[in-house]
């Protein structure tokens, strides 16, 4: 008999946190599911160690060789899935027990994708900068959501296609395919419950040189151990997916179309001047400035503040820009020494320079 969910986890070369990732998707309220575990042509002993989990509901598989990104690791478990409903786990990321319940609820109520909140992580030099992603419901076209947060029936991927390597892309992966979903008219629904925990490694430096697992470690046990985990950030989360944090949100059309914003950045979500403010303070770098204009077409925001390399690109991820959007430049062909698909770094994401002046313009 199929399971009802096929869990994807792609991963490379990063065996030390697999049992972490894989513990939170074991430790799921909802049981009836399979995990695939696809490494991006794998050389360490991440087959080892998923073998030593011991549950049949576990499954390896190996690509015979490195493509640089998790599309395919994500294209094979596609092919390989036998549930009608799909969820991706990053293999350095972690479940809340409730997540797959509250998000296959959610597709069994008529969904046919469902996304949660995720806490994102960013490091810092002292701790982190935890921010609960998205910080505003309602999906437009465009928006990231980490593939983390999302389940979706099988069949999207049936009809629309799967994951493109994003060197054939001007958008990460993940943000072309929802796109592609949602403009074949299949019905998203936001779940306002935090459900995942995010380590962007983009705000890690040299983290797939060290392969370190102690963030894993350390937010497994508390997810564990602590009952009330959830309502410590409920609050935070429900207010930011309200787009209700003390101040008005901004409301906006949708965006024009891709021709016609070829060389226009956008922001895909609803924006408030408190959560902007907030991230901002969250850094040590309040706003200096920020404006909006809102035309019957068009949505502006100008900001202007300072913070570091790392600290520009996690906040440019966490407004919904893309890499080209970023820049506003024709996308470089960018290797991930990873394999494992984080989304490519921007060119100065390791840049060591101190504070220097970021304006963000989304025109």
């Amino acid at each position: 008999m199929n399971p009802s969910v096929s869990v994807i986890i792609p991963t490379y070369n990063w065996s030390s946190v697999l049992p972490y990732s894989i513990g939170s998707v074991l430790r799921q309220t909802f049981t009836d599911f399979e995990l695939l575990v696809v490494g991006d042509g794998c050389t360490d002993d991440s087959e080892a160690v998923v073998g030593r989990v011991g549950d049949p509901r576990v499954e390896w598989i190996n690509l015979p060789t490195n493509t640089g990104h998790q599309s395919e690791p994500n294209n094979e478990g596609l092919r390989q899935a036998r549930g009608q409903f799909i969820a991706y786990l990053g293999h350095d990321d972690l479940w809340l027990p409730h997540h797959l319940s509250c998000l296959v609820s959610a597709l069994e109520q008529g969904a046919d994708l469902a996304y949660g909140i995720s806490l994102i992580l960013l490091g810092e030099p002292n701790g982190y900068h935890r921010w609960p992603y998205p910080p505003c419901e309602g999906y437009q076209p465009g928006m990231w959501i980490p593939p983390t947060s999302v389940v979706h029936r099988h069949s999207i991927t049936d009809h629309v296609g799967g994951w493109r390597h994003h060197r054939e892309l001007d958008t990460h992966p993940e943000v072309e395919l929802w796109r592609r979903a949602y403009t074949a008219h299949y019905r998203f629904v936001f779940v306002p419950r935090l459900t995942a925990v995010k380590f962007p490694a983009s705000t890690r430096r040299d983290v797939y040189k060290l392969r370190p697992c102690h963030e894993q470690a350390d937010w497994s046990k508390r997810i564990e151990k602590e009952d009330d985990f959830e309502s410590c950030f409920t609050t935070l989360c429900r207010e930011r997916a309200r787009g209700s944090c003390g101040g008005p949100a901004a409301s906006y059309p949708a965006p024009l179309a891709r021709r016609e914003t070829r060389s226009t950045p956008y922001v895909s979500s609803k924006v408030c001047r408190a959560c902007l403010d907030q991230l901002f303070t969250s850094y040590r770098s309040p706003l200096q400035s920020l404006s909006y204009s809102v035309t019957p077409n068009r949505f502006d925001i100008d900001v202007r503040c300072s913070l570091n390399a790392i600290k520009q690109n996690a906040c440019r991820t966490l407004l919904g820009l893309s890499e080209r959007e970023r820049t506003n430049q024709p996308r470089r062909p960018t290797h991930s020494s990873s394999g494992r698909g984080d989304r490519p770094k921007s060119p100065n994401v390791e840049d060591p320079t101190p504070d220097i002046e970021c304006e963000i313009k989304i025109r």
